[in-house]
This record gives C-alpha cells, structure tokens and sequence, in this order.
C-alpha cells in the first residue's frame, strides 16, 4: 500500500518517513502529534446532483475520525472560512466520477493549507450510495494515494483500493503513520 505521491515506491508497504527526501505531506498537527480540525464546506451546487451526497459526506469524515492515530477532525461551516470545499461540477468529456486534491505552502514543511473534493455530475448524477466515491476522495484529501500500481490492485482492506470500501485498517495504518509525527518545526 502507498501512502505518498512522491518516492519511487521502493518497499511494500510504503509510507512517507519525514526526512527531507520523504517528508510526509499532510495537514498540520498539533506539537504532539495530536489532530487538527478542519473546516470544511458544502457547496450549493451538490445540490445539482439527483441525489444529495451531504449525509453520505458527513458519515464518511465521522469515520474517519473514528479511526485511531492522528488525522484531523472535521468541522461544518457555512461561512468562507473553510480550508476544504466539496462541490459539483459537470464535465461529460471527464471520465473521473469526482476528483480531489489539497494544496500545500511551498516552503517546507509542505503542510496542507486547502483542499477540495468535486463530484462529477456527468458520471455520478444518480448516485444513492455516496460512502464509497466520498471516502475515496477524502482519502485523497488527506494525503492518501491510489495503492495500484501496474494495474495490480495492493489491498482491498482500504477506500483507495479497488473497491474503495471503508474506512478501513490499511487507511488507519497509513494515516497514523502520515499523521504521528509531530508539528515539525518552522
């Protein structure tokens, strides 16, 4: 299983181990190691979608708050002060069904510093079970990396593999290990 973009993927597992060739790109954490909560927001425009994924949201970052190690915790708001937004948008030439991404500061330690996750109505317009496709993206959200590699898939046991079930053991191994090491100095 992988946890990180970048790297060669020399070891199985491989996660990142937060020396300056391998820093481990992640939200902050608190000087102990300890989550952070993020804020996030529902766009109006989930509303576009035939059926709403705003509960299936809510059910899937509860999970993975649930999940023991040190990834953050999430807050609703209805104000602009999110760092992580999740939107519709409409792109029938797309074949993704949603795509994700965080943003990081360019100086080192990369911390995120936003992100979003966008639902493809295109694809995904009809949709009445959110938790897989909502768990997948929110994996990529928090530093969480696709597991297949040469079209072989690494474990099932997490939402990145290749039925995008869980939160499950693999994303509490990989996001504790992301996640465990404290706030690095600046």
């Amino acid at each position: 299983m992988w946890a990180q973009f970048d790297g060669n993927y020399p070891n199985s597992p491989y996660t990142c181990d937060d020396t300056p060739s391998d820093y481990c790109h992640r939200w902050r954490t608190t000087s102990t190691g300890g989550p952070i909560t993020i804020k996030y927001r529902l766009d109006p425009s989930l509303q576009n979608l035939e059926n709403s994924p705003t509960s299936d949201i809510s059910t899937v970052l509860e999970a993975y708050e649930d999940l023991s190690g040190g990834s953050p915790n999430w807050q609703i708001t209805s104000l602009y002060d999110h760092a992580v937004i999740f939107f519709e948008y409409n792109d029938p030439n797309d074949d993704a069904y949603a795509r994700a991404q965080s943003t990081f500061q360019s100086a080192f330690p990369q911390y995120y510093t936003s992100g979003f996750v966008k639902i493809n109505n295109a694809k995904t317009g009809s949709s009445s079970n959110w938790n897989p496709l909502i768990c997948h993206e929110v994996g990529h959200v928090l530093g969480l990396m696709h597991i297949t590699t040469g079209g072989i898939v690494g474990s099932k046991a997490t939402c990145m593999g290749g039925e995008f079930q869980g939160p499950y053991i693999d994303d509490q191994f990989l996001l504790t290990r992301i996640y465990s090491t404290p706030l690095a100095p600046s």
